[in-house]
């Protein structure tokens, strides 16, 4: 479970998730898989995609930046 969590997931944190896909981007890692637990009621499940969502967001410009040097 702590390699996990730690180490592969996007569980924790939004700083700790933000982290991790930064170093999997400059990795080289350009796409990232969800896995829902659809155990959970609807607005549980529902908050934590829009959580995602927002961190998706507050990563875009990066991405954008990465994405330019890459083109050069």
């Amino acid at each position: 479970f702590e390699r996990y969590f730690n180490y592969a997931s996007l569980l924790g944190t939004p700083e700790k998730c933000a982290a991790l896909i930064q170093q999997l981007a400059s990795a080289g890692v350009n796409d990232l898989a969800c896995l829902l637990d659809f155990g959970l009621d609807y607005e549980t499940t529902m908050e934590g995609l829009h959580r995602l969502a927002a961190l998706r967001e507050s990563l875009q410009p990066q991405a954008a930046v990465a994405a330019q040097g890459e083109g050069e």
